[in-house]
């Protein structure tokens, strides 16, 4: 059970800030539809995506330098 990724975990925040990026990607990709809409929701799922992937990045230092 070593392997299991928590939501509140330091891997669980970056699991799913690749899961919000990976959204915004595909929202990004469609930006030609119609630009203001699909900006503001890439927006809207790209910031906190980058926020838990910075999140979790810095947990995880955290984390590695309590266990050291």
């Amino acid at each position: 059970m070593e392997n299991e990724v928590r939501l509140g975990s330091p891997a669980g925040f970056l699991l799913i800030a690749m899961i919000l990026l990976g959204i915004a990607a595909e929202l990004f990709l469609n930006i030609n539809e119609d630009p203001g809409t699909f900006i503001i929701f890439t927006l809207i799922f790209a910031a906190p995506g980058v926020f838990l992937l910075i999140a979790g990045a810095v947990a995880l230092g955290i984390e590695a330098a309590r266990q050291s």
